[in-house]
């Protein structure tokens, strides 16, 4: 039970890592951890902003 809750904490951990760096490097990649994020989040019914997802790598 403990190391799934560590897995988890680290799964999250890397997911709001890889957020920012796509934010910073490749913005129209960044759906792709985001989406990772929604999924570890039970219950939301929401997925992130696809027009986040189509935009062009500046």
């Amino acid at each position: 039970m403990a190391d799934e809750k560590a897995l988890r904490a680290h799964d999250a951990d890397r997911a709001v890592h890889e957020t920012v760096h796509e934010t910073l490097n490749r913005p129209g990649r960044v759906g792709i951890p985001l989406g990772a994020i929604t999924a570890m989040c039970p219950g939301q019914a929401r997925t992130p902003d696809p027009d986040i997802a189509a935009r062009k790598d500046r």
